[in-house]
């Protein structure tokens, strides 16, 4: 067991946040976005054209990009959904919600899709309907950590600290690497006094995701409660050099972004997508999801046993 005041290292490897997004080499520039070549694309191309401009923060476009992914193929469920996502990340949770709705009556055991819906219940405040989503969501894939997950920061901000343990121990076994539900645990064992087991998954949390803002807030209130005010600071500014400016006595449980879906096979397709209209896409946007899942093997490869290794409190 690591001793309780292990230094705080300063984290310098980057993990995506989302499934929307990867590290700046696989992003077009604004220079590739400028000349974009989008003639002769077909449904799922304008999804992913979509996506792409989503990352970049060109907001106007993937709505606009994600409209005619619609119109191109009415039967495709992902644009859709990531409707739902863009209007959420913008705060339009009715809207959001509208466009989760009508990706369900395409696909209606979309997994990510209830996934994200109960998302955005829980934004809305209406905790049923969001464990009610989740719940759907895992009926369809018992292995969605991120439907696990975020179930179980609903029950544990309804006090239900049993169901939440039991939800966060299914994230973690649906995905090791679930670097929020290793948070969330952490949460659960510091509000019980378990101090030393609360380090042990925040520093996981923070090995698997180093840009993990909760990880490092909660790492800063675990290390004030120990005593090491030194250690407590470094964990609080690392959180704020992240973004994250809050203050207050209280832990923090980190929930997952909603999912970009890319790739989903339409229902009833008028044909099967054009070669020509892939190709006329960058390789990079083509590429980026092979990418990140080698990334992920080569990880897994490199540390099995990552409690042991790299960043910790």
């Amino acid at each position: 067991m690591r001793h309780p005041t292990t230094i705080f290292l300063i984290a310098v490897a980057l993990f995506c946040l989302a499934q929307i997004g990867s590290s700046n080499s696989d992003n077009l520039s604004e220079d590739e976005y400028d000349h974009f070549d989008v003639g002769s694309m077909d449904a799922k191309a304008w999804n992913s054209y979509a996506a792409q401009c989503f990352d970049l923060g060109y907001y106007y476009e993937a709505l606009k990009s994600f409209n005619t992914s619609i119109v191109a193929d009415p039967h495709y469920p992902d644009p859709w959904n990531n409707k739902g996502v863009l209007f959420a990340h913008l705060g339009d949770l009715p809207s959001a919600m509208a466009s989760y709705d009508r990706a369900l009556q395409i696909d209606p055991e979309n997994s990510v899709v209830w996934s994200n819906r109960g998302l955005a219940f829980y934004m809305m405040g209406k905790n049923q309907d969001a464990l009610d989503s989740f719940n759907r969501s895992i009926e369809f894939d018992s292995k969605n950590s991120k439907a696990w997950n975020n179930k179980g920061v609903v029950y544990a901000r309804k006090k239900n600290l049993e169901e939440a343990q039991y939800c966060f121990s299914e994230a973690k076994e649906a995905d090791l690497y679930c670097s929020e539900a290793w948070n969330n645990e952490g949460v659960l064992y510091a509000e019980r006094g378990y101090l030393e087991q609360a380090l042990d998954h925040l520093n996981n949390a923070v090995t698997l995701n180093p840009n993990l803002t909760e990880a490092w807030f909660n790492g800063g209130l675990l290390l004030r409660a120990m005593g090491d005010e030194t250690k407590s600071k470094t964990a609080f500014d690392r959180a704020e050099s992240l973004g994250y400016n809050q203050s207050g006595k209280n832990y923090i449980f980190a929930s997952i972004r909603p999912e970009i879906l890319e790739g989903s096979e339409s229902q009833n397709s008028a044909g099967t997508p054009g070669f020509e209209a892939l190709l006329a896409l960058p390789a990079i946007l083509l590429t980026r999801r092979m990418k990140e899942k080698r990334d992920n093997q080569n990880h897994i490869l490199q540390s099995q046993r990552f409690c042991r290794s790299g960043h910790k409190i």
